[in-house]
């Protein structure tokens, strides 16, 4: 049936009957008889009620009328109840006319009674031809969801309130093996697998307090297989708001299934193997670096050895190849260590702890032999708040970004360093400022790359990782890294790193005061 065709038969299943069930002429026959025989009767009681009670006998007549002929029948018997009253009971008789307030009186009482006997009788009607359009509009949607049900493509069942079956279409029997004889009154449990049956109640359940959704279900058929379907239910309820059962769909769905299925085995067994790969290759790495590191090693000691012995007797530009020679080999063995910190960040475990990052910056002052010389111009501008970091990656981020800013100064110039923290919500924005060379804009996404330089190596020297394992660490710590710069007036970076809630970490009274005490005795403001 079309759409067009449903709503015609929508309205024509709401159409009220017709009043005398297409006999127009058989309401006022009853009518009329109605009257005449009530006529007979008043006549039969005349020599009791003389001219007293003149429609005694017609209020039955005009009820008849309306039960058979409705409004038209009921007015119709008024009309004729008022003529043959006046011409036969009134007096005198035989005459037309009222005569006198009791006749007066007599009539209007009658015509209320008999005007609320129609309206009552052609309202009773109208009631019942209301249900019976209802029955009949009812009875045409459930023929019609009927046969939606039977031939969807889909299968169909309707649970009652108790999750037992009381309708299932052919292609959910066609789907589970069962006929539907063997499903209606059975409960829906029934048809699933044990270790199911908790999720299948608990999914009802969340139906009985009115949630509609949709989830892959699993059932068992009649040979004891297993079918998965995506199900897509929703409650039904009552007229006044009552839990009444459910309407589920399901679609097959095995064949994605095992297809799913299939996948995850197959990306499982290829993430192991990928596993096995990479471990593999650390191990290589590690067997490769070590190697290199041992001809390296000889070449700077073999060049400084020449240099402490022979170094006088040597030219000088003998003594600058053996010179260039060990800060060759020197820079690759940096170099070689640089890449295996930045292949272990890729691919090692980075638990997180709680770090006072205040302390690790003192101790990092005092002892690192790079900072020494440039220590009383690194200002910490404290209390710097604790961190959740991996102890060893952020040692390596701070180290980086201070060998950094007193490196990359002007010659003949005293870097000078200012460090700081702001809290950031749930986060801690720790700043490094320094007054260096400064990094042209284009350049400051670059120089988180790895192997990116921006200098020679013989004008500052260094690898071209420091900032990629800056980025990585950071990153691997669940943090961000970045920079603001401007070419000759130093440059900010700044990492951002999750905040360790209030007095985890006691934090040592010199600094909360604002002033680090390095091991060596040196206060930095």
């Amino acid at each position: 049936m079309t759409q067009v065709d449903g709503e015609r038969g929508l309205v024509e299943g709401t159409k009220p009957a017709e009043p005398f069930n297409s006999r127009w002429w058989f309401g006022y026959v009853i009518a009329a008889a109605a009257v005449l025989a009530a006529v007979l009767f008043r006549y039969g009681l005349d020599p009791l009620l003389r001219d007293r009670g003149p429609f005694a006998t017609f209020f039955p007549a005009v009820a008849i009328a309306v039960f058979v002929g409705r409004l038209p029948g009921g007015l119709l018997a008024i009309l004729l109840t008022t003529l043959a009253a006046d011409y036969l009971f009134f007096s005198p008789r035989h005459s037309l006319g009222i005569q006198g307030t009791v006749q007066a009186a007599d009539l209007v009482m009658f015509m209320i009674g008999a005007g609320i006997i129609v309206v009552f009788g052609e309202a009773m009607h109208q009631a019942r031809d209301k249900a019976e359009a209802l029955r009949k509009q009812t009875q045409e949607m459930e023929k019609r969801t009927s046969q939606i049900v039977e031939t969807a493509n889909e299968g169909i069942w309707i649970l009652d309130a108790q999750a037992r079956i009381l309708r299932v279409n052919p292609r959910l029997c066609e789907m589970l093996g069962y006929d539907a004889s063997d499903m209606v009154g059975a409960k829906q449990i029934d048809f699933c697998f044990p270790e199911d049956f908790g999720s299948m109640e608990k999914l009802f359940e969340r139906r009985r307090s009115g949630i509609s959704e949709q989830a892959d279900v699993r059932f068992r058929t009649r040979q004891g297989a297993e079918v998965w379907t995506l199900m897509a239910a929703r409650p039904l309820v009552g007229e006044h708001g009552g839990f009444q059962g459910t309407l589920d769909m399901f679609t097959d769905i095995t064949q994605r299934k095992r297809m799913e299925e299939g996948l995850a085995q197959v990306v499982a067994e290829r993430t192991d193997r990928l596993h096995e790969i990479v471990r593999d290759m650390e191990l290589f790495s590690y067997s490769m670096a070590h190697d290199l590191r041992a001809p390296l090693r000889a070449m700077q000691g073999l060049s400084n050895l020449v240099l402490e012995d022979f170094g006088n007797s040597l030219p000088e530009e003998g003594r600058d190849h053996l010179v260039r020679l060990a800060a060759s080999a020197n820079r690759m063995d940096r170099l070689i260590l640089d890449v295996l910190h930045y292949s272990h960040l890729v691919r090692g475990e980075v638990p997180l702890e709680a770090v006072d990052i205040q302390k690790l910056i003192a101790e990092m002052v005092a002892g690192f032999p790079d900072l020494l010389a440039a220590r009383q111009h690194i200002n910490v501008e404290g209390p710097l708040p604790p961190v959740f970091a991996n102890q060893a990656a952020v040692t390596q981020v701070v180290s980086n970004l201070l060998t950094n800013a007193v490196k990359f100064v002007r010659p003949g110039e005293a870097p000078s360093v200012r460090i700081w923290a702001e809290i950031d919500g749930a986060y801690v924005r720790l700043s490094f400022k320094d007054n260096g060379i400064g990094i042209p804009h284009k350049a400051q996404q670059k120089i988180f790359g790895l192997f990116q330089r921006l200098h020679p190596a013989d004008v500052y020297d260094g690898t071209g990782i420091g900032l990629a394992i800056v980025k990585k660490a950071t990153e691997r710590m669940g943090g961000q890294v970045g920079l603001e710069s401007e070419p000759g007036k130093g440059s900010l970076f700044w990492v951002r790193l999750k905040r360790v809630p209030p007095d985890p970490i006691r934090v040592e009274p010199a600094a909360a005061e604002g002033r680090l005490q390095t091991s060596l005795g040196v206060g930095i403001p």
